[in-house]
């Protein structure tokens, strides 16, 4: 398991904490976050903390435009307790974001949030809670999808294999489907700490449901993977697929 191998500090069990009791809202679907071990051994892989950066993520997705929104009202803060306690949250929110901003110091800190697009990925890298990656580098070796054909309500698997070279530091790994329609898609990511070289396969899901939603046709997928957030980041590698829904398992209603 992931956690029972991290050093235990007061710090890192309320972020800890925190990034397990949370709820998070997005735009866009988000499957469980894949847990990969940071191995520093590269010399291109700077920062990381095992324990931090998928609880860093976790809490800038719902603290980060709160933080830019801060530092752009008030400007300089002069201690981390009192930026912190600015956010007017709950206590295990307010320790997550001291912890985070005792690994570099509020000079430090503070200026992450007046960067431009900045992004929960990024704000983390910065923070030294999640790696960054020098020279990213990674191929794709291959994209299947299975089955290939189904009627509505068939749940379909994306399974892409890939090689790394360069180890890719904390990242993205996404998939796009679009509808016949060509004005629809849906769009899942799952996030990675980091990839060290060797040869990965990463199984994604789309769950089709038997309704009006899901008309017969092409299905096209475009599965891609990103050094940082997908939208923003560095694209890595990216390969297309397509299913084919020929039927309706039932009559729509």
């Amino acid at each position: 398991m992931f956690w029972w191998k991290m050093k235990v500090t007061t710090p890192t069990l309320l972020l800890v904490f925190f990034f397990l009791s949370s709820c998070i809202t997005l735009t866009y679907a988000i499957v469980p976050p894949q847990k990969i071990p940071i191995t520093n051994s590269n010399e291109e892989v700077i920062g990381g903390r095992l324990d931090l950066c998928l609880p860093c993520i976790d809490f800038m997705n719902s603290e980060l435009e709160k933080l830019i929104g801060i530092v752009s009202q008030i400007g300089v803060l002069d201690t981390c307790s009192h930026m912190c306690n600015l956010l007017n949250a709950s206590t295990i929110t307010t320790d997550a974001c001291d912890t985070l901003c005792s690994l570099v110091g509020i000079d430090v800190f503070w200026k992450v949030f007046t960067r431009a697009g900045m992004n929960p990925i990024y704000a983390c890298q910065l923070l030294t809670a999640c790696p960054t990656s020098q020279h990213p580098s990674v191929s794709l070796s291959s994209v299947v999808v299975s089955p290939p054909f189904g009627s509505s309500g068939t749940k379909f698997t994306f399974t892409t294999t890939f090689n790394v070279t360069n180890a890719t530091g904390a990242g993205e790994s996404a998939y796009a489907v679009y509808f016949p329609s060509g004005t629809e898609r849906y769009v899942s990511t799952q996030i990675f700490e980091n990839y060290t070289p060797g040869r990965y396969s990463l199984d994604m899901y789309f769950q089709t449901e038997n309704n009006r939603t899901f008309d017969i046709g092409v299905y096209p997928v475009v599965v891609s993977i990103c050094a940082g957030q997908c939208n923003g980041g560095i694209l890595l590698a990216q390969g297309e697929y397509s299913f084919n829904i020929s039927s309706s398992s039932s009559s729509s209603t």
